[in-house]
């Protein structure tokens, strides 16, 4: 959470790059982008997320060119500095299926949650709002389980 508030936007660089000097390095390793040249691989952007309540969390959503929600994948911190990740992406796995984890039971109420990127000069802010946890069904649709 804290590289977050230092880079607000990390991105993917092509994994060839990093291997040379990172044998521990994959396919997930990321790195701050510090504003040389254009934001044109996959990123993660820092966002804010405010529940219902009105109380706002710190997140990211991953930034490609693309407002569909499997791509944006976001994800917000509970709890400040002993934060939890909560993810709101189940891809292809129905979470009604499953027994979800308890920090969950913390946004019980909580919904809809509104998100919004930071500003910044480097990509076309994005906004939205999360009903619950969102999946892909047996037709490749896009779905909401309402927590």
């Amino acid at each position: 959470m804290s590289d977050l508030e230092q880079y607000p936007i990390w991105y993917f660089p092509d994994y060839e790059d990093v291997e040379a000097y990172d044998e521990d390095a994959d396919e997930s390793t990321v790195t701050p982008f510090l504003g040389d040249g254009p934001l044109d691989r996959m990123s993660i952007v820092k966002t804010i997320f405010t529940d219902q309540s009105g109380v706002k969390h710190p997140g990211f959503i991953h930034l490609k060119n693309s407002d569909h929600f499997g791509f944006l994948q976001p994800g917000l911190y509970l709890n400040g500095e002993q934060a939890r990740g909560v993810m709101f992406w189940a891809a292809q796995r129905n979470p009604a299926n499953s027994i979800l984890p308890n920090y969950f039971s913390e946004l019980n109420g909580k919904f809809p949650i509104e998100f919004e990127t930071v500003p910044s000069i480097h990509y076309t802010p994005i906004s939205g709002v999360l009903e619950g946890i969102y999946y892909y069904d047996d037709n490749n649709e896009v779905q909401v389980f309402k927590l």
